[in-house]
């Protein structure tokens, strides 16, 4: 009875545990296990925390103002479809990396900035890691992206009357 009793836990153990992530997968559905810190998918680095559903960078900002306040931050935003918007404006994927590099040299008044990329959790796995690879050619030496990732529920973010 033992013995059988182990086998069947084991068995468990290895099927539970053993959920296949693919590119398909919504990022909902993804464990916040796979976003930590020096984790890779094929060979390509995730290097980020995620945070819970319930969370979007302009929120947490102001609620970690003495963390991220020595940074210029800038927000943007994966939506739900193909969707970007850049500090609350709608952006061609096209034209995100040069409209942001001049805002941030025109505005940045010489703080490094910080990029704060938040995710609509409908968005595939594979539209995470083309987003990340676009916007990982804007950082340099004095632009950087936050390590926390935002992959949000949009019916469970507090209600701002404002534009994500």
């Amino acid at each position: 009875m033992k013995k059988i009793f182990s086998t069947i836990c084991v068995l468990f153990l290895l099927t539970s545990c053993s959920k296949e992530i693919k590119e398909s997968t919504l990022l909902k559905e993804i464990p916040e296990s796979f976003f930590s810190i020096g984790n890779k998918y094929n060979n390509i680095s995730i290097s980020q925390e995620r945070l819970p559903n319930t969370e979007f960078s302009k929120f947490y900002l102001k609620n970690n103002s003495d963390t991220y306040s020595k940074y210029f931050n800038v927000t943007l935003n994966f939506k739900k479809g193909d969707s970007i918007t850049f500090e609350g404006s709608d952006i061609d994927k096209n034209e995100l990396i040069p409209v942001v590099l001049d805002f941030i040299d025109f505005a940045a008044e010489g703080k490094t900035t910080m990029l704060h990329l938040n995710f609509d959790e409908n968005k595939t796995l594979k539209d995470y890691i083309e987003y990340k690879q676009l916007v990982d050619k804007m950082t340099n030496e004095s632009i950087t992206i936050n390590p926390k990732v935002f992959i949000y529920d949009l019916k469970a973010l507090p209600d701002c009357d404002c534009s994500l």
